[in-house]
Order: structure tokens, then C-alpha cells, then sequence
């Protein structure tokens, strides 16, 4: 009785760099919540009929950025919704103040080592997923997790490494605690 009453309540918009999971745990939270699940960038692919590669590479990151904050706001009506979002949905200030504003943002973090392994060990991954900079992977990664985390920080109510636990684990304790965190 008390999940149906706390489930109209709550928009739970997860934030992180890239492979940290997301995406995976947003399913499954959205399973066992029994709540909407809604993937930004899968959205935005949707609406434009293409990747965010293909995107990137004939409109550049400005069009792709205001696509995702478009993507975004259209999920301020939804209530009983967990929104996967971008990795960089928070450089735009805007959308810091939308995510803070319109529900609680958990950062999910991994150490890189285990990002990079995702990153290389899932080519749908590494070609759905455009360069951020003209570095390496590996530099890449490093430079801009440095450049993002002061904003993750920013607008985080709860924050949980992915890098050992499962996808199921993860799920289920940021249930207990958002459930405990409501009562």
C-alpha cells in the first residue's frame, strides 16, 4: 500500500558519465518501482530518426545539446518516472536547475578502470557513443569525468558506485533508500 502512495510522488532522474549504468539500473528500478522508465538519448535518437553519432557528426554537439534539453523538459508533467539522462545533460545550467528543481538525481560513478572496460567491451556501445574530445579513450575519460563531476555534485541528492555491485543490487538498494528517505 505505501509503494502505490509514494510512487505518484516522485521523479528520479539518474545522472553519471558514460557506461556507469544507467540505463541498466533505470530499467530495473523502473520494474520494481513499477514506474515509467525514459531514456533521453534514446528519445532524442527517436525524434530524430538517427544516432547520436549521426547527429553529432552533420549538426555538432550545440544541436545534439539542445535536443537532449528539449528531451528533458518534456518530462516535467510526468510523475512515477525514472529518466536515464545523458552523461553531459549537466553542463548546461538549465538543465542543473530542471533536474534539481523536478525531481531527486542520483549519480551513478564507477572508477574508470571499470568504465573503460565497458566502453571497449561492448562495440554497440563505442559506436552508438560519439568522441567528446580529440583524445584517447582512456585520457578522454579521465579529462572529462574531472570536468563533469563538480556538477554531478551539484545536483545530487543520493550518489552509489557501480563498480562491484550488480545492475539488480544497485536497484534495489537505491529503493530501500529513496523509500526511507520519504517516510
Amino acid at each position: 500500500m505505501y509503494l502505490k502512495v509514494y510512487k505518484k510522488i516522485m521523479k528520479i532522474f539518474l545522472i553519471g558519465y558514460r557506461c556507469t549504468g544507467k540505463t541498466t539500473i533505470g530499467k530495473i528500478l523502473a520494474h520494481i518501482l513499477d514506474y515509467s522508465f525514459f531514456d533521453i538519448d534514446k528519445k532524442v535518437e527517436s525524434h530524430a530518426g538517427c544516432s547520436i553519432s549521426s547527429i553529432v557528426k552533420t549538426s555538432g554537439w550545440e544541436e545534439f545539446r539542445k535536443l537532449e534539453k528539449l528531451t528533458l523538459f518534456k518530462t516535467h508533467d510526468n510523475e512515477s518516472l525514472i529518466v536515464s539522462t545523458g552523461g553531459g545533460i549537466v553542463l548546461d545550467l538549465e538543465n542543473r536547475n530542471f533536474l534539481k528543481n523536478n525531481g531527486t538525481s542520483i549519480w551513478l560513478f564507477a572508477n574508470k578502470d571499470v568504465i573503460m572496460s565497458r566502453l571497449t567491451n561492448d562495440k554497440n556501445t563505442l559506436l552508438s557513443r560519439p568522441g567528446l574530445t580529440d583524445k584517447k579513450l582512456e585520457q578522454e575519460t579521465e579529462i572529462v569525468i574531472k570536468q563533469r563531476e563538480p556538477f554531478y555534485s551539484e545536483i545530487t541528492q543520493i550518489k552509489f558506485d557501480t563498480s562491484i555491485k550488480t545492475p539488480e543490487e544497485i536497484a534495489q538498494i537505491i529503493k530501500r533508500r529513496i523509500s526511507n528517505d520519504r517516510k
